[in-house]
């Protein structure tokens, strides 16, 4: 459980991250962010590649569009040697999924449905 303070923080940093991140991501050239992404996603997934949870997406690219850092990358899975994750440019994926940092980390922890996320939009 999460104390006052520590939830305060988390607060800040889920609102303040976003805007240092466009920042930050607008000046680095794009192939050094895919690979820096590939690095992460393959490290917070080590898992759940070794145990072949991931092997669905095998032939298949997924597009993630992070709205608010102006983030957009497709991923797949390479198994010739071993599972890991391929990063490329956004383009000719088979699914697309796309919203704010807060509500992506939300999905990809498994603390939110998409689906509830999708009706529960605000205009």
């Amino acid at each position: 459980m999460l104390l006052d303070w520590q939830h305060t923080l988390a607060q800040k940093i889920l609102t303040s991250a976003p805007c240092m991140a466009r920042h930050s991501l607008n000046r680095l050239p794009k192939q050094l962010t895919l690979e820096v992404m590939a690095k992460l996603i393959n490290l917070a997934l080590s898992k759940q590649l070794a145990t072949g949870e991931m092997d669905f997406i095998a032939g298949k690219w997924i597009g993630i569009s992070v709205l608010d850092i102006g983030l957009d990358f497709a991923i797949s899975i390479n198994q010739v040697i071993q599972p890991k994750v391929v990063v490329r440019e956004l383009n000719q994926t088979d699914v697309i999924f796309s919203g704010n940092v807060p509500e992506l980390l939300l999905i990809a922890s498994g603390k939110e449905d998409p689906d509830s996320l999708f009706f529960n939009e605000s205009c």
